[in-house]
C-alpha cells in the first residue's frame, strides 16, 4: 500500500523534472517548497500511520470528524460496523485524538479482552479530563476508572448495596406517579422525558435518600440543574477537545452556567455524605430494601474494616447517577417504542402480565417478576438493539499482549464497541429486527461483562421489570399518526444514545 510519503514524492516528480528550464532562483524556491511539502507530509504520515502490529487491521481514519458532525449512530453504520465486518473477530482500529485505538465488536474477542489482565484502566484518563466538567463529575476515584487494587476495595464495599433486595415498593410508587402524569397529559406525551423524571427520582431516593421531586415538578431548581449538567457532560465536542472545556468554557455562557450548576450539585452530594456519616446507625428499624445505597455502603465500610474517603464516595455516587438514571430512562423508552411499533408483541406481553398479576395494584413479588419470561425477553432484546452505552471506556495495554491473535503493542488503547457488536450481522442474524424470540448468545453484553461488569445492572433491570408490566397492565400504546419515527428512531448523543421528543399515545385499557 502506498504511503502518504510515496504519494507526495509522486506528486512532486513532474515539477522537479521541469527544473532545468527555470532560473537558479526559481530552482531554489521550487526545491525548497518541494522539500518542505515532502517533509510536512512525512511528519503527518508518521503521526497518523498505525504501529506495524496494527497495519493489517481494517482502519478508520475519519472517526473523530464523523462523530462530531454525524453523531455516533450514523458513524456506526457508515464507518465502524463495515470495518468490524471486514475482520472475522470484529477487530479494527480507529484514529482518534490520542492516536490509534483498537475496537472490538465480536463476542469471542470481547471475552479475551475483558479477561486480559494485561489490559487495564488507562492511567492517563484522569489527567486528560482534569479541569473539565466530565472530569469533575466522573473523573474522580470511582470504580469505572481506578486501577485494580483500589477497584477491589471499592467493589467489596459497594457489592452488598447492589446485591440486596431492590426497593420495589419505591419503584411502584414512582410508576404510579408517572401514570398520573400520563392521564393528566391526555394520553400523548414525550415518554423519554417522563422516564428521565422517573429514573431521576428513583436514583435520588434509592441512591442517597434525596428527593428531586422531578415527577412532582419537572421545572424545579434541582431538576433544572441536573439536566443542565447532564446535557453539558455528554456534549461530544468538549469531550473530544478537553482543553476547550478546561480553559475556554467562560466564552460560552451556557457552559459557564452549567459549571456553576455542577458545583451546586456536587456540593449537595457532599453535604448528604457528611450528614449520612453522622446519622449512621439511626435507621436500624428499616429493612435492607428501604435503605439507600449510600447508607448501605457506609454500613459495609464498618463490616469490611476499610473506609472509603469522601472523595471516593462522591465520585462513585456521581457514577451511579449516570449508571442508574440516563441508561434506564433510555432502556425503558426504547422498550416502549418497539412495543408501539409491534402491537402483536405488545398484546402477547400484556396477556402474560395479566395472567401473572391480574388487576392487582400490589407490588409484584420476585416470584411474579420471574414468572414473566416473555417480558424479560422483551427487555433483553431492547437492551440488545439499543444498548444503554455505546461501548466501554478505552482501556490501556500495560505491556505487549494479544487479543484474537492480534498483537496489541504496549501503550495501545483498546475498547469494546457494544453498539457495533449488537448490530453486527456476524453476531446477530437480522440485527435491525426487534425479535424477543431471538436465541440467547454470548454476544449480548449491554452491561459489559467480566469482573468490571456494570455494578448497576440489577438496579436498572429491577426498575424495568416493575415499570413495564405495570404499564402493560393499565395501558395500550402506539406512535401518534404524525410520528417521525414510524420507520426508524433517530437518536442523539455520544457515549449514551437517547431518543429526542419521543411522543407516545397511551390509552387506558378495560380489563
Amino acid at each position: 500500500m502506498d504511503t502518504y510519503y510515496d504519494k507526495a514524492v509522486e506528486f512532486a516528480q513532474p515539477y522537479l523534472e521541469k527544473l532545468a528550464d527555470t532560473t537558479p532562483r526559481q530552482r531554489i524556491v521550487t526545491i525548497t517548497a518541494a522539500l518542505s511539502a515532502v517533509w510536512l507530509v512525512r511528519v503527518i504520515d508518521r503521526a497518523v500511520r498505525p504501529p506495524p502490529a496494527l497495519r493489517g487491521l481494517p482502519r478508520v481514519y475519519n472517526f473523530v470528524p464523523s462523530i462530531l458532525t454525524q453523531g455516533v449512530e450514523k458513524t456506526a453504520y457508515k464507518l465502524t460496523i463495515p470495518a468490524a465486518q471486514k475482520h472475522p473477530l470484529g477487530i479494527f482500529a480507529c484514529l482518534d485524538l490520542i492516536g490509534w485505538t483498537v475496537h472490538i465488536a465480536h463476542p469471542q474477542a470481547a471475552k479475551q479482552f475483558l479477561r486480559n489482565n494485561d489490559i487495564t484502566k488507562n492511567p492517563s484518563f484522569q489527567d486528560r479530563m482534569r479541569g473539565t466538567m466530565i472530569g469533575m463529575f466522573l473523573g474522580g476515584p470511582n470504580m469505572a476508572i481506578v486501577q485494580e487494587h483500589d477497584w477491589k476495595k471499592q467493589r467489596k464495599i459497594a457489592n452488598p448495596a447492589f446485591h440486596r433486595s431492590m426497593p420495589l415498593d419505591l419503584f411502584v410508587e414512582l410508576s404510579q406517579k408517572s401514570f398520573d402524569i400520563i392521564d393528566r397529559e391526555g394520553g400523548t406525551l414525550d415518554f423519554h422525558e417522563l422516564m428521565t423524571r422517573f429514573t431521576l427520582d428513583a436514583i435520588g431516593r434509592a441512591g442517597f435518600g434525596f428527593d428531586f421531586h422531578a415527577l412532582d415538578d419537572k421545572d424545579n431548581d434541582w431538576v433544572r440543574k441536573y439536566h443542565a449538567v447532564n446535557d453539558a457532560l455528554f456534549n461530544p465536542f468538549p469531550a473530544a477537545f478537553p482543553f476547550t472545556d478546561r480553559y475556554l468554557y467562560w466564552l460560552i455562557p451556557s457552559r459557564a452556567r452549567a459549571r456553576r450548576d455542577l458545583f451546586d450539585l456536587l456540593g449537595m452530594i457532599e453535604n448528604i455524605i457528611t450528614t449520612k456519616r453522622k446519622e449512621l446507625g439511626q435507621d436500624k428499624g428499616l429493612k435492607e430494601s428501604e435503605k439507600d445505597l449510600l447508607t448501605l455502603m457506609l454500613e459495609a465500610e464498618n463490616e469490611a474494616g476499610a473506609a472509603l474517603s469522601d472523595e471516593e464516595l462522591m465520585s462513585n455516587l456521581c457514577l451511579f447517577f449516570v449508571a442508574g438514571h440516563d441508561t434506564t430512562a433510555n432502556a425503558l423508552s426504547y422498550a416502549i417504542y418497539w412495543l408501539a411499533r409491534h402491537p402483536e408483541i405488545q398484546d402477547k406481553a400484556r396477556q402474560e402480565v395479566l395472567s401473572v398479576l391480574g388487576t392487582s395494584t400490589d407490588t409484584p413479588t420476585q416470584e411474579q417478576l420471574h414468572a414473566m419470561p416473555y417480558l424479560n425477553r422483551i427487555i433483553r432484546e431492547g437492551l440488545r438493539i439499543n444498548p444503554p452505552a455505546t461501548g466501554t471506556l478505552p482501556r490501556f495495554a500495560a505491556r505487549d499482549t494479544e487479543v484474537g491473535g492480534i498483537l496489541i503493542p504496549k501503550g495501545t488503547s483498546v475498547k469494546l464497541d457494544i453498539y457495533e457488536m449488537h448490530r453486527n450481522p456476524a453476531v446477530f442474524q437480522d440485527p435491525e429486527v426487534f425479535n424477543p424470540d431471538r436465541e440467547e448468545t454470548e454476544g449480548w453484553l449491554p452491561f459489559s461483562s467480566g469482573p468490571r461488569q456494570c455494578i448497576g445492572m440489577n438496579f436498572s433491570l429491577a426498575e424495568q421489570r416493575i415499570m413495564l408490566p405495570l404499564l402493560l397492565q393499565r395501558y395500550s400504546w402506539r406512535l401518534p399518526d404524525d410520528s417521525p419515527y414510524s420507520e426508524k428512531l433517530e437518536l442523539k448523543g455520544a457515549l449514551l444514545l437517547m431518543p429526542e421528543d419521543l411522543k407516545i399515545t397511551f390509552e387506558r385499557i378495560q380489563v
